[in-house]
């Protein structure tokens, strides 16, 4: 699980170190209206790829870690599913 952990750490921040490198590189250089629009998309998908991982962590713990699948089909029983209470009736046949 922990090298599930880091492996998606790694894929995922490693875009934006990547591009503020080339930002520093290119700082001096004249730039089109077109290539300051397509750098600021690829900075903001380089930001969301960080935020991103912080909500990818649960999948990657529901997919690797069968303890972690069991509290969490424990707590949704009981601590959410007893919220809502059947519509089931008794009759009494006499």
């Amino acid at each position: 699980m922990l090298f599930n952990q880091i492996c998606l750490w790694i894929i995922l921040n490693i875009p934006n170190p990547c591009y503020l490198l080339y930002q520093t590189i290119t700082i001096n250089d004249t730039k089109s209206p077109l290539r300051l629009t397509v750098e600021s998309f690829i900075s903001n998908m380089s930001y969301l790829l960080i935020y991103l991982e912080f909500s990818l962590t649960f999948f990657v713990y529901t997919l690797s870690s069968s303890l972690f699948r069991r509290e969490f089909r424990q707590i949704i029983r009981h601590k959410i599913l007893p919220r809502f209470p059947s519509n089931t009736t008794l009759r009494n046949n006499t």
